[in-house]
């Protein structure tokens, strides 16, 4: 069965799912990946760019803590707050690759920021996977 995904032309804000492209005046359709209606989807509908994008970047351990300088590295180490040290020791723990966009990883890095260990310049490239400069 084909599925659709009906969109605002002008906003890309998701509208509705379609089992056909029914899209009326102001809208567009575009087909749904089954990459996208899986139970653990792999691709999501991102507005900005009209189009489904993955919802899953991985990366080995290695590669991921290469985005951080050593002196952020430091500020997680040394932070007092709980949530910090939580997500240190759940770092620390982790043997296996990491998804760059699971919702864990991109806490962690929020918090960072929040916390002033992160710039929110330097926040933005580690989601985007880019090394420091």
């Amino acid at each position: 069965m084909m599925a659709w995904l009906i969109y605002d032309a002008e906003t890309g804000e998701q509208l509705r799912l379609s089992e056909t492209n029914d899209a009326g005046e102001g809208e567009l359709g575009t087909e749904r990946p089954g990459s996208a209606m899986a139970d653990n989807p792999s691709t999501h509908w991102d507005a900005t760019l009209r189009t489904h994008v993955d919802s899953q970047v991985w990366m080995s351990k290695f590669a991921y803590l290469l985005l951080w300088t050593a002196t952020e590295m430091v500020g997680v180490k040394e932070s007092s707050d709980p949530d910090m040290v939580r997500a240190f020791m759940l770092l620390n723990a982790w043997d296996g690759p990491i998804n760059l966009l699971d919702a864990q990883v991109q806490a962690g890095i929020t918090l960072a920021e929040s916390l002033g260990i992160l710039t929110e310049a330097r926040a933005d490239r580690i989601r985007a996977g880019l090394l420091p400069e």
